[in-house]
């Protein structure tokens, strides 16, 4: 498991790329966002190709949502990423349940 975070003005995508070598081959991964630049789509892709599964869990208001998100969620989807999307809309009919014992 890693944890990923802007650093000064590197994207999330400069920086999730520059972990790729250090992921196994084989492995699955699952990330969270809530922007999505050139860099995260093409670190997407190439994530995709080197793992056995990807997931991308977009997290944002369906109101801010562009119609080139939408198209690159389905780009996405089509290259065998699996995606997942949390808006306020969906949180409202299933919140997130956290229990910390």
């Amino acid at each position: 498991m890693a944890t990923i975070q802007l650093a000064g003005r590197q994207s999330f995508g400069v920086r999730l790329k520059e972990q790729i070598p250090r992921m196994n081959h084989g492995d699955m991964v699952f990330v969270m966002t809530t922007y999505m630049d050139d860099i995260f789509k093409q670190t997407m892709e190439q994530l995709s190709k080197r793992m056995k599964q990807v997931v991308v869990i977009f997290i944002q208001s369906s109101t801010f949502i562009s119609e080139a998100d939408r198209l690159t969620l389905q780009r996405f989807k089509t290259e065998g990423i699996g995606i997942q999307i949390i808006t306020e809309e969906k949180l409202v009919k299933r919140p997130i349940e956290v229990d910390i014992r």
